[in-house]
């Protein structure tokens, strides 16, 4: 990837209070898929969405792929395994920015902001199209800081990430209930009991039973709201796990006894299952980074 001949954006950090949530953003660059056309298998804690300005290209996920073309607003989800290529054309040209949301009350089920919020963390589109709008605020974020002052620069990412949440969004915006309220909790909470019990066998019952639930209705919850199985969820945090130890160069026989009962053979080929790429081929693919922005809580 390069970006040599192209303009910069603008470094900068922007948190907004929305009253409910708090939403922490940050520029990312401009990236031309060039050569080489890809970058390679990775994945982020926060929402890394991109805006396609010309050429075209695809956006590999764990089970599929994205056409993409000028115009196109894509995103990655935290946590999610993803690739951005352009083995044909080698001219995708995007810019990314990286977004946290943080949930810190009760939403307000009359507030247009809190449900827009609200509906894009439950269920938004992973790519939307024709965004002229996200291209004209593009050009405003091209303007220097100095020359504007931090505080206009601020309001314009501000601008550019709520019209990308509106966009992947817009479709599916219904009002607040409070089934599809206490459904999100239970789902927050099993996720958040899945996260304290890694490397342990975690049971659909144990997670049940944690969330006040049914076994039943554990499953359908996360069969309706993430469109994976549970147990497929399960597994996924597990590699996600076992990708951030292999980052820290832990080997695969060190990251087998940091899980239960699971040799290397079986640790290797669930990996591969869920991430479509084996340990060995991961790290040598983290060896040599195209880019790997940082982290935002490392900015934070």
């Amino acid at each position: 990837m390069s970006n040599s001949a192209k303009p910069e954006l603008s470094p900068i950090f922007m948190q907004h209070n929305t009253g409910t949530f708090t939403i922490r953003a940050r520029t990312g660059n401009y990236c031309l898929f060039h050569d080489p056309p890809e970058n390679f298998w990775h994945f982020h804690e926060y929402f890394e969405t991109c805006l396609v300005i010309s050429g075209t290209g695809k956006h590999h996920l764990e089970k599929s792929e994205i056409d993409l073309k000028a115009g196109d607003l894509f995103i990655a989800n935290p946590g999610a395994f993803h690739l951005i290529s352009s083995y044909d054309t080698k001219d995708l040209y995007l810019a990314f920015f990286c977004m946290e949301i943080i949930q810190n009350h009760e939403p307000d089920k009359n507030s247009k902001i809190d449900t827009l919020i609200v509906n894009f963390l439950a269920n938004h589109h992973l790519v939307s199209h024709n965004n002229e709008m996200q291209l004209n605020f593009l050009n405003l974020l091209k303007r220097h800081r100095k020359d504007i002052g931090d505080e206009c620069y601020q309001q314009n990412l501000l601008a550019w990430i709520l019209e990308a949440i509106f966009s992947l969004t817009s479709d599916k915006v219904k009002p607040l209930s409070e089934a599809a309220d206490t459904k999100q909790k239970k789902l927050q909470k099993a996720l958040e009991y899945i996260e304290g019990h890694l490397q342990k066998e975690i049971r659909v019952i144990d997670i049940a039973n944690f969330i006040n639930a049914s076994e039943r209705t554990t499953r359908r919850i996360f069969q309706e709201l993430t469109g994976k199985t549970i147990i497929h969820v399960i597994n996924e945090q597990k590699m996600k796990y076992i990708a951030h130890l292999l980052h820290q160069k832990y080997t695969l026989t060190q990251c087998a006894d940091r899980m239960n009962n699971m040799s290397p053979a079986q640790l290797s080929k669930l990996f591969k299952k869920i991430t479509g790429i084996s340990p060995k081929n991961y790290i040598e693919s983290i060896k040599q980074p195209i880019y790997h922005p940082k982290l935002l809580k490392n900015n934070i």
